[in-house]
C-alpha cells in the first residue's frame, strides 16, 4: 500500500527511476510505462533487495497455435452487446454487494465495468452511460491487445466476420495433431 499510495503522490517516473536503480535486470525486464508492473516489482525488489530471481518466461511443451481476430464493423457492436448483457445480468448487484464486502481500492475492481456499475449506483451516471463507459473501456483495452500481439510471431491473422473462420481453425488445430 505504501508503494501504490506514493504512485499517487509522485506518479510513475521516481518510482521506476527507483526500480531501475535498485534492480535493475527486474526494470529491465517490465514495461516500465505500466503502474501494476512497476509497484509490483518495487515490492518484490524491497523484499529481496533486487538481488532476488527473475520470474521465468513460460513456454510451451509441445506445438502451439495462435490466430488472431482482426475486427470487422460489427466489433463494437459485439462488445456492447456483452457489456449490456453483464448489466442485464446482474452486475450492478454483484459490484453493490462486492463494495460493501470489500475496498473498492482493491486492485480486482480496476476490471472493467465494476468503475462503471458503482458510478450508476452512486447515480453519477445513468445506466446507459455506464454501459457506454464500459463498452468504451472494453474497445480500448480490446485494441491494446491488438498492438500487443502484433509483435507475437508466428501469429496467424484472420478476419473475425469470415464466413470460413471456423473451418480455417479446425484445419490450424489438425495441422497441430496431426
Amino acid at each position: 500500500a505504501g508503494i501504490e499510495a506514493e504512485l499517487l503522490d509522485t506518479g510513475l517516473e521516481p518510482l521506476a527511476a527507483r526500480l531501475r536503480a535498485i534492480a535493475p535486470a527486474r526494470a529491465a525486464g517490465i514495461d516500465l510505462r505500466n503502474p501494476r508492473r512497476v509497484v509490483r516489482a518495487l515490492e518484490i525488489a524491497t523484499i529481496d533487495g533486487g538481488a532476488g530471481p527473475l520470474p521465468q518466461r513460460r513456454g510451451y511443451d509441445g506445438s502451439v497455435a495462435w490466430i488472431g481476430l482482426t475486427p470487422d464493423a460489427r466489433h463494437g457492436e459485439w462488445i456492447r452487446n456483452r457489456a449490456k448483457a453483464q448489466f442485464d445480468g446482474g452486475l450492478l448487484d454483484e459490484a453493490a454487494a462486492l463494495r460493501m464486502r470489500y475496498p473498492a481500492t482493491l486492485p480486482a475492481f480496476s476490471a472493467i465495468g465494476y468503475r462503471e456499475a458503482w458510478a450508476a449506483l452512486d447515480g453519477t451516471m445513468t445506466i446507459d452511460e455506464a454501459v457506454t463507459a464500459a463498452t468504451a473501456r472494453t474497445v480500448a483495452f480490446a485494441k491494446r491487445q491488438r498492438t500487443w500481439f502484433r509483435s507475437e510471431p508466428g501469429i496467424e491473422w484472420r478476419e473475425a466476420s469470415d464466413p470460413a473462420l471456423d473451418r480455417d481453425v479446425v484445419a490450424v488445430a489438425h495441422g497441430l495433431i496431426g
